[in-house]
């Protein structure tokens, strides 16, 4: 995600995703990912914005970056991005300015900083009977984004619509698509005993983050319409070897 994931890509967990394994519908596992499975995931494959242990606090601290997401979120679509100050996104939040920092290292990071990275990871783990790294990796993606939909459909519109159209925030989302990729990498090499720096693993991992972004922003172009988590699935199909062809 990520930067986490690309472009897009809360903390909060709607229901489980269950549509089948097949063509005719996204592909899905059958598990769910809670928060209680992110927190106990190595802190190797956690993103530097994931904390390491359940608690009051650490459920604080993800209350309060959402509020700061989404009071920036409110202000940009209001009165443009780059009208928008950090003040200005600190007073509407509550916080002070040194609190947004905290969070939030740049303006930026407020659109592009989330928490999916390890919910893909998760996902990858609990995939245990998905033998094909394509299969795991379309799988996770079509299960998390599944479970974040409902809830963030909104904040991944005004995100993603945002990226698409702010040169700073296009500049830094190639950081953004490394930090994916590289999350992906780890978790696919920690499954299967593969050298993280496989050529193979690094190429598949880079083709399935590409094909995951352009099913995201062809959700935004289209106003956010159709069934996000059905265009990943379709998306990720489309290099999938062992696809049916009709």
């Amino acid at each position: 995600m990520a930067p986490d994931a690309a472009l897009i890509v809360g903390s909060a967990l709607a229901p489980p995703f269950h549509r089948g394994l097949g063509v005719g519908g996204p592909l899905s596992i059958g598990f769910t990912i809670t928060a209680a499975d992110l927190l106990r995931a190595p802190p190797a494959l956690h993103n530097r914005h994931m904390t390491s242990g359940p608690g009051l606090r650490e459920r604080k601290k993800a209350k309060t970056r959402r509020a700061i997401q989404e009071a920036a979120l409110r202000l940009f679509s209001a009165q443009g991005y780059d009208s928008t100050t950090v003040d200005q996104i600190a007073d509407a939040a509550e916080v002070s300015p040194s609190t947004f920092f905290r969070y939030f290292p740049t303006k930026e990071d407020a659109v592009l900083v989330d928490d999916y990275d390890p919910l893909f990871v998760m996902a990858i783990a609990k995939a245990r009977e998905v033998r094909q790294p394509i299969r795991a990796i379309r799988a996770a993606m079509v299960t998390a984004f599944a479970q974040v939909f409902e809830q963030d459909r909104e904040q991944i519109y005004q995100r993603t619509k945002l990226t698409m159209t702010i040169p700073a925030l296009r500049a830094r989302l190639f950081e953004g698509t490394l930090e994916t990729q590289q999350a992906i990498d780890d978790a696919l090499a920690e499954r299967s005993g593969q050298d993280v720096r496989d050529l193979d693993l690094r190429v598949l991992v880079a083709a399935a983050v590409a094909a995951m972004t352009v099913a995201v922003t062809t959700w935004a172009e289209g106003d956010g319409g159709d069934d996000l988590p059905a265009l990943v699935d379709h998306a990720l199909s489309l290099i999938d070897p062992d696809e049916p062809t009709s």
